[in-house]
């Protein structure tokens, strides 16, 4: 999309007070069942793997299947609904968005469910970007607007966050289909208040649509995000090598198209704003980290510490409580330090929670788990608001679609990275640990241990459990001790890098975004 002169969306009907009130809850609405379909997930692997029979690639897929479509058509599906309406968008998102929850919980297969959290990211990438547009087009007043988009950002962040004790509950009530039902009635909520009560917003002087953009976006984004998640784990095979070329070939499309064409998809001259590409970057950087972690913690706190799923769930729960304690305090911070200053001190603390991954250990307690979420927790809640306001507010209001995308594009695809990336760095470390005591073995011993074990074993530490319940015994004791140490041992490894990534969101915070609001 073109980045032209400022001007107000067009095609809209202004409302206020109560009527106002209640349109902004709708959106927060949307932007929860969103996140909570995006995290619900993560607690549940454990038994999804289990009782579904699914591998490596199928496990990564079924968390990351909805962030891949999401981050895949957003960009496309923001500036449709900044030329066609986003009332529209975020109305009929709601509604297919409930519906594929519905066939999710009655996935049999791990294939099946693959396919259906990947239609749920398709009516996400409908739904959110609009939450996000909708609400600074509801808010057009600076100091009103700030204080809207930090809300949003602690909603989301708690959607987030309160997935995985949602999660646990269910999966002790009832078992894992519950789980893609708690963003059902939700987003049917916030549909019909949607429907009735916000106003159309749309550009109406927008030009025209970038198809052919929107479609070399989805390839890049999705054959990037793919080669990402399956090649860590399967290699370079056919399939990964596509995916990889299918990502570059469609980055080098895009960019072609953009520069080519009068009325881009996306303006790329945006991201020679520095607040713009600040912005994005540290969103991204925040993701990858904060995502990275939950994915590993919950399968830490289940497998290796023994939690229940529910236990697991409230383990999280400082993530929470930190967010919800900063987010009414972010925009006064912000208007007496500076939007970088707290950004920066809140990726400080995001860094300084990753690092003390470092000391749980599997029979420190709970303590050193609990201070990691709750300085995370604060950390998230200072540092997502201005970046995100940062986005926003280097682009004209015409073009909140695409300026809310880019923030969702950058928020999902950091999350679906950090999942693939830090997964991978910790599958690995995983899978060599295991690797080095097979080799310490005698000659007999490793004799007397099929082939089809050792794989099993070494593939993942649901793998190792899963042998272990099938042959009782001293050996299976010892090889469930072996594989929760190879855990924890690629966990902080993970968490290292991500600390690396927090840091590194600093350093771009403190170049790149605002001194001052406005």
């Amino acid at each position: 999309m073109a980045h032209g002169a400022e001007r107000e969306p067009t095609g809209q009907r202004m409302v206020s007070g109560s009527a106002r009130t209640l349109a902004f809850v709708a959106l927060l609405l949307g932007s929860l069942a969103t996140m909570l379909n995006t995290s619900v997930v993560n607690v549940a692997l454990p038994r999804i793997a289990s009782e579904l029979q699914a591998d490596g690639v199928q496990i990564d897929l079924i968390a990351d299947g909805d962030s891949l479509a999401l981050t895949a058509l957003v960009l496309l599906f923001g500036a449709i609904g900044d030329k066609y309406g986003r009332k529209k968008m975020f109305v009929g998102g709601s509604l297919l968005l409930a519906i594929f929850s519905l066939f999710c919980s009655r996935a049999g297969t791990a294939t099946e469910l693959t396919l259906w959290r990947i239609a749920v990211g398709g009516a996400s990438a409908m739904l959110f970007p609009t939450t996000l547009s909708m609400t600074t087009g509801l808010y057009p007043e600076v100091e009103q607007r700030a204080k809207a988009v930090a809300v949003w950002t602690g909603v989301a962040a708690v959607g987030a966050a309160i997935a995985p004790i949602l999660s646990g509950w269910l999966l002790e009530a009832f078992d894992w289909p519950a789980i893609f039902l708690i963003s059902v009635p939700i987003a049917l909520v916030a549909g019909v208040v949607a429907w009735r009560l916000l106003p159309e917003q749309r550009d109406a002087e927008m030009p025209g649509i970038d198809w052919l953009g929107g479609l070399l976006a989805a390839c890049t984004l999705a054959g990037l995000l793919l080669a990402t998640i399956l090649m860590p784990v399967e290699g370079v095979t056919p399939v990964t090598l596509s995916a990889l070329v299918l990502g570059v070939a469609g980055l080098l499309g895009f960019i072609w198209q953009e520069r080519r064409t009068a009325h881009p998809l996306l303006d790329l001259e945006a991201f020679g704003n520095s607040r713009f590409s600040g912005g994005a970057a540290v969103v991204l950087l925040l993701f990858m980290a904060l995502a990275g972690l939950m994915f590993l913690a919950a399968q830490f706190t289940q497998n290796v510490l023994g939690y229940s799923p529910l236990k697991a769930g409230f383990a999280q729960l400082p993530v929470t409580l930190g967010v919800i304690a900063m987010t009414p305090l972010n925009v006064p911070l912000a208007e007496r330090f500076g939007p970088r200053k707290v950004a920066a001190m809140g990726l400080l603390l995001v860094a300084a929670g990753l690092g003390l991954v470092q000391w749980w250990t599997l029979d420190s307690g709970y303590l050193p788990i609990g201070a990691s979420f709750a300085l995370i927790g604060v950390g998230l809640g200072l540092a997502m608001a201005p970046a995100t306001s940062s986005i926003l507010g280097s682009l004209p209001l015409s073009q909140a679609g695409v300026a809310s995308a880019v923030n969702d594009l950058t928020r999902d695809f950091g999350g679906a990275l950090g999942v693939a990336v830090m997964g991978a760095l910790a599958s690995v470390t995983y899978g060599k640990a295991i690797q080095q005591v097979y080799e310490g073995l005698t000659p007999e011993q490793q004799a007397s241990i099929p082939e089809n074990v050792v794989r099993v074993a070494r593939s993942s530490l649901t793998g190792a459990l899963e042998i272990a319940r099938a042959y009782p015994g001293p050996n299976a004791d010892a090889l469930v001790q072996v594989a929760r140490e190879a855990f924890l041992g690629g966990q902080a490894k993970a968490a290292a890098a991500g600390a690396a990534l927090a840091l590194a969101g600093l350093v771009v915070a403190w170049f790149c975004l605002p001194e001052r609001e406005g």
